[in-house]
């Protein structure tokens, strides 16, 4: 898939005005001009290749935008601000916060985070155990969930 595109020196600073950011040279050595579809396109190539089992659906779900979420869930991770996340990919709103994964590395960050405070419950709860109730009563009348807390 690579071997397909041929990228463009980086632009100079006398192209700003006449040249777009995203251009590429195709196979045929016509400059082309990237866009969302382009970049869509050339990624559900390779899902397809690599991938080969996904169905038409999977593949369908890869689009340019996939890369911005890839970023996101990627600054997430090292730990970054919601500000300098939503800075970084041009994120307006908390929109962005859809589009957060719980992944392995978060999860590690989570229990790390809840270690000293369960050390800590564990350490007061052994001290005091003999003030515990041995025996809890059965709640099954919890109430109802799907009722408007509004109108009970």
């Amino acid at each position: 898939m690579y071997s397909q595109v041929k990228v463009v020196e980086p632009r100079q600073t006398d192209d700003l005005d006449t040249e777009p950011l995203g251009v590429f040279i195709n196979h045929q050595g016509v400059k082309r001009y990237l866009t969302g579809s382009k970049i869509a396109d050339m990624l559900r190539d390779i899902a397809k290749t690599t991938h080969p089992d996904l169905t038409a659906d999977e593949i369908s779900r890869f689009s340019s935008h996939s890369g911005r979420v890839w970023a996101l869930v990627l600054l997430d991770e090292a730990g970054m601000s919601p500000s300098f996340m939503k800075a970084r990919l041009r994120w307006l709103g908390d929109s962005y916060r859809l589009y957060l994964r719980d992944t392995s590395i978060i999860q590690e960050k989570h229990m790390l985070a809840l270690n000293k405070s369960s050390k800590d419950i564990t350490r007061i709860v052994g001290e005091n155990c003999m003030t515990l109730p041995t025996l809890v009563p059965i709640d099954d009348e919890m109430g109802n969930y799907d009722a408007d807390p509004m109108n009970d």
